[in-house]
């Protein structure tokens, strides 16, 4: 059976179907073949650029049900004990910034992506602290966030 599920990786929404961020379908059925199975925990790059991600959106897909990516993203699966919502915190954050400038292919005829290889992908540095850390970092960011988005519905 083939997955209809076509995940699009939005800067401002994270992973989330195709269908609710164009009001239609982008991809063709026949034309999926070579996209990427993801599931739960899976993190996906979009290499587009964007004011609110301005060398990408890095996000993990949080559906129940496997969902499909277009091939011109990257996909990465935690090979180790990595907290999931660490790295998610990790790469919603600019700490990574500063490598992919330095290190990445800016600009020429695609202005608007930043040319990832799966070399560069993998030269990323990440700080992973030990795992119990890493819970700790995230359930405080996770904290601050619901406080802000509770007083701007205050607002």
């Amino acid at each position: 059976m083939r997955n209809t599920n076509v995940i699009t990786n939005s800067a401002e929404f994270g992973l989330i179907p195709q269908r609710s961020f164009f009001d239609k379908d982008i991809a063709v059925e026949g034309n999926t073949d070579k996209y990427y199975i993801i599931g739960q925990g899976d993190f996906v790059y979009n290499p587009r650029k964007s004011t609110t991600a301005p060398y990408g959106p890095f996000n993990c897909y949080q559906g129940d049900d496997e969902g499909i990516v277009s091939p011109l993203y990257t996909c990465l699966k935690p090979l180790h004990k990595e907290f999931t919502n660490y790295l998610l915190w990790y790469f919603r954050s600019s700490a990574w910034y500063s490598y992919i400038y330095h290190n990445g292919a800016q600009g020429g005829a695609r202005h608007d992506r930043v040319g990832m290889t799966n070399e560069l992908m993998d030269g990323i540095p990440v700080n992973l602290p030990c795992l119990e850390e890493q819970k700790k970092v995230s359930e405080f960011l996770t904290l601050v966030e619901e406080r802000i988005t509770k007083q701007h519905q205050l607002v």
